[in-house]
């Protein structure tokens, strides 16, 4: 806003014009990042809640286990190819600047996934419909392996002074928005059509709205401005991306962002994608009652975490981080005990709201925390490295994990200790590190 003097007082118009030019400029920049992270949570829940309608449609029905298996399976070819992704697009970020990475990652997972919805089935055109869905699977993976660290870095870059921490955390909710929002397209999909319609047309539906995120990148494109620190950080012309200078320079800031982003993911996985399922097979609670209790917790979530990434902004990232973990540490097993005992659906719902309060106290400072960690011309890089290799490793992985636990040593609160494993991890890193709250970004 201009400053206005005895002489130089400015006319309405000037006044007009300056008044919102900063506000809009911010919150298209939130827009912007959260947009690209939202996909990459649509696509993955879609995908998860349509599993056994795609292995009906795109592979041989003669053995329906098998099909369900291959599906599953390529739903993990994405997360194979993230690392990959996450280095090349954040590479790309770093040289190329966040608004071309964004609008490259929202542009090929709207392409991608919206292919999926387009690929005639397995009687109508043979081998080449796993085929085509495989492919579309690996660019949404290729794109996702970037699109954390695009957003994260705009984001970051983009908050006014003292406001990262609500800024960043919005990558966050973006994601559980995503969430929030495809399993209501689902539930509003199958509740709306009969189960032919939906196995033979209906799943289509939700694939073929991520095509309408193909023009919100011509906007980011044409609209948003870069982050005013990248472009004074950004590597001369013809400069190569700085992968070596990345990994070599920075190995103890991607340790603790490896180490850090292992609660992270384990906690989106396991305690609420997962969960549902568990409590199922599990505990016996009903389906319908395990989906409602994730809803529930996800809502809350989505709602605390921008107030906990502003709280973080007080505070300190570290701190705010280190209680969440904490107390998730101590008391996932005494909680996942309850239930058990319990085995109704209002425990799972007070379980879930409880896990929902240490989720978000974690994961809502946790992107103003990676992006602390680098300097900004390798910021993405760095971003994406150490968030993929934790997603894949340990994140992905988790319910797979957790499943084999259950099976091999009988004990159906072997999930907690999984938590509990992860969640020292995370909370040594955090020890390890520096809280930059409050200080410029490093350049």
């Amino acid at each position: 806003m201009a400053i206005e003097t005895p002489t130089a007082k400015p006319s309405a118009a000037s006044t007009a014009t300056n008044v919102p030019k900063q506000p809009v400029a911010k919150s298209k920049a939130v827009v912007a990042a959260v947009s690209a992270s939202a996909l990459e949570g649509y696509d993955l829940t879609i995908y998860g809640l349509f599993a056994v309608t795609i292995s009906q449609v795109f592979f041989p029905a003669e053995n329906q286990a098998a099909a369900l298996l291959l599906t599953v399976a390529t739903l993990g070819f994405g997360y194979l190819v993230r690392p990959l992704g996450g280095i090349v697009m954040g590479a790309y970020s770093d040289k190329h600047g966040r608004k071309a990475a964004i609008f490259l990652t929202v542009t090929l997972m709207a392409v991608s996934t919206g292919v999926i919805g387009l690929v005639p089935s397995y009687a109508q055109i043979g081998i080449w419909a796993p085929i085509l869905v495989m492919a579309a699977r690996l660019v949404q993976g290729f794109a996702a392996g970037g699109a954390a660290g695009s957003s994260i870095a705009y984001l970051a870059e983009s908050a006014p002074p003292g406001k990262r921490g609500f800024y960043a955390s919005w990558q966050q909710a973006s994601q559980i928005g995503a969430f929030l929002f495809s399993s209501a397209v689902a539930a509003l999909i199958t509740n709306s059509l009969s189960q032919a319609d939906v196995e033979s047309w209906g799943w289509r539906i939700p694939f073929l709205l991520a095509i309408a995120f193909g023009p919100l990148s011509l906007l980011i494109r044409r609209y948003l401005p870069e982050p005013e620190i990248f472009e004074k950080q950004k590597a001369p012309a013809g400069q190569k991306p700085r992968l070596a200078q990345a990994v070599a320079g920075h190995t103890r800031e991607i340790g603790v962002g490896f180490g850090v982003t292992c609660l992270w993911s384990v906690t989106f996985f396991l305690l609420l994608i997962f969960m549902p399922t568990y409590a199922n097979k599990t505990f016996g609670i009903p389906l319908s009652g395990t989906f409602l209790a994730a809803t529930i917790g996800s809502a809350i979530v989505f709602v605390l975490c921008p107030l906990m990434g502003s709280l973080s902004d007080r505070v300190g990232r570290s701190r705010t981080m280190l209680v969440s973990a904490a107390l998730l540490l101590a008391l996932i097993y005494p909680l996942f005990h309850y239930v058990s005992v319990e085995r109704t659906v209002m425990s799972l719902i007070v379980v879930q709201s409880v896990f929902a309060v240490f989720i978000a106290g974690y994961t809502g400072p946790v992107c103003a925390f990676m992006a602390e960690l680098f300097p900004t011309r390798i910021r993405s890089t760095g971003l994406s490295i150490s968030y993929n290799i934790g997603v894949l490793v340990v994140g992905a992985f988790a319910p797979l994990v957790t499943t084999w636990l259950i099976a091999t040593t009988n004990d159906p609160l072997s999930p907690a200790y999984y938590v509990m494993g992860v969640a020292v991890i995370s909370i040594v890193a955090l020890l390890m590190s520096k809280d930059s709250t409050g200080k410029a970004l490093a350049s």
